[in-house]
């Protein structure tokens, strides 16, 4: 089992020694520096279970490295170490984030009880840490509905990529669940323990987006009281995903290229360069490329940024998974609202496949909340579901039918919408369209045949 590390921060190098040799014999790893710039310079390299540290220093006190190492990582725990005569030095530590205090000459059971206790502390706190998070990675997974070969695809693209270091961007279009995505990236990755940071960069004019990205320091503008981190500092370790990458301007696209080529950049309002190791994920419903192309988009950030590209498909060029994401709404929602509905009847999941989403996935979730809203009866019917241009639905019963015929008929809707869609694409070209499906040109001749579909209805179609 991994030692526990403890920094041991004092300028007196008997009380350092002293602490250094009692906590090493009780089986901790320690480190020692003179000076509070030592101290946070060392937490910057590595991590600690628990910083043990003096108030009265040169240069930097013990309370301005504990000010320091509070807001770089919280859940650090710090013990004071302070003279008798300024007991209330420690006591205004402890209101503002110090863990506990001793005072010298202290006794060695004492420290080490406190010791002890604090580290205790902060691993059930790192314990509990690591519960959630992998609770969240097992959640975002969770959230990627879909058994189509089109979904299937992309997962398997995201395995491959997740582990390396490159700047991906994700394409499609709105409602698809590209931050879905980038989040699946991330906690498959070698950061998974790190920040993900996500910001819409089209949501912020660029004096605001550049504030949130890079941070700013005192004074760099008016209201600008203190020194303020921005996202890529915060993501430091992480990652950052940047949706709507294709509405950032000149002035930002510059910046951007400098932290991707340097991983450095300068908050607002100074020279000073901070140094961060992100990793960059973006997202776009534009053609970057066209925008390149147009001059709008530089093209050495493009490349910089598109080091791979992964493609979310449409809701429509997937439409077998609708079922699946329509349950699966149906489930998170009839909880929140209260509703005891069971499911959808076959003409609903009918209507629902009939549909083309030019809202994807986002506009499904929304009509699936309407739909529960609307209807009083414990299965979705046709008529809850608020959907136009849709071909009518046949005639139903709120009876419920047994489950192969129920099966069968969402079936036999899923395929006819499917072999249409293939035939379309493919202009009527039977051989074509089997081979984009993955299925045996036997296999599809006879479903066509089995639905009467006639391909000669496809050729030629734009």
């Amino acid at each position: 089992m991994k030692k526990p590390r403890i920094l041991v921060v004092d300028d007196d190098y008997n009380v350092r020694k002293l602490i250094s040799l009692k906590l090493e014999t009780e089986g901790y790893e320690v480190i020692s520096v003179t000076s509070g710039q030592e101290a946070w310079e060392k937490v910057q390299e590595m991590p600690f279970n628990l910083i043990i540290t003096d108030i009265m220093m040169p240069e930097m006190t013990g309370d301005e490295l504990r000010q320091k190492v509070n807001a770089y990582n919280p859940n650090i725990p710090l013990i004071m170490i302070t003279a008798y005569g300024s007991i209330s030095h420690a006591v205004e530590a402890l209101k503002n984030g110090a863990n506990d205090y001793i005072t010298k000459p202290f006794q060695i059971p004492e420290l080490l009880t406190k010791v002890r206790n604090a580290v205790e502390k902060q691993q059930l706190q790192e314990e509990v840490q690591y519960l959630r998070d992998t609770l969240e990675k097992r959640k975002v997974f969770d959230q990627i509905i879909g058994r189509s070969s089109a979904i299937e695809a992309v997962l398997s693209q995201v395995h491959m990529v997740a582990r390396s270091r490159v700047s991906i961007v994700i394409e499609g279009e709105s409602g698809t669940g590209k931050e879905l995505l980038a989040r699946a990236i991330h906690y498959s990755s070698n950061r998974a323990d790190a920040p993900f940071v996500a910001v819409s960069c089209g949501a912020l004019p660029e004096e605001l987006l550049e504030n949130e990205l890079f941070g700013h320091v005192k004074g760099a503008y008016t209201g600008a009281h203190g020194n303020a981190k921005g996202l890529f500092e915060e993501a430091h370790t992480g990652t950052i995903f940047l949706d709507e990458i294709g509405e950032i301007n000149h002035n930002i696209q510059v910046k951007l290229l400098r932290v991707l080529q340097e991983q450095e950049f300068k908050p607002v309002g100074t020279t000073h360069t901070v140094k961060v190791d992100v990793r960059v994920l973006a997202a776009t419903n534009r053609r970057l490329k066209e925008m390149v192309a147009k001059g709008t988009f530089r093209e050495d950030l493009y490349y910089r940024l598109n080091v791979m590209t992964i493609t979310v498909p449409p809701l429509r060029d997937r439409k077998e998974d609708i079922p699946l994401l329509a349950e699966h709404f149906l489930k998170i929602y009839r909880h929140q609202f209260e509703k005891d509905v069971l499911g959808f009847t076959p003409e609903a999941i009918q209507k629902l496949m009939a549909y083309e989403w030019p809202g994807n996935v986002r506009e499904l979730e929304n009509k699936i909340q309407q739909a529960l809203l609307m209807t009083r009866t414990s299965y979705i019917l046709p008529e809850n579901i608020p959907l136009y241009n849709v071909e009518p639905i046949k005639s139903y019963s709120t009876e419920l039918r047994p489950f192969q015929d129920e099966k069968k008929t969402v079936v036999d809707a899923f395929e006819r919408n499917y072999i249409t869609r293939a035939l379309k694409l493919h202009h009527g070209n039977i051989t074509h369209a089997a081979k984009a499906a993955g299925k045996d040109r036997k296999d599809f001749w006879r479903i066509m045949k089995k639905h009467n579909i006639d391909a000669k209805k496809f050729k030629n179609r734009p």
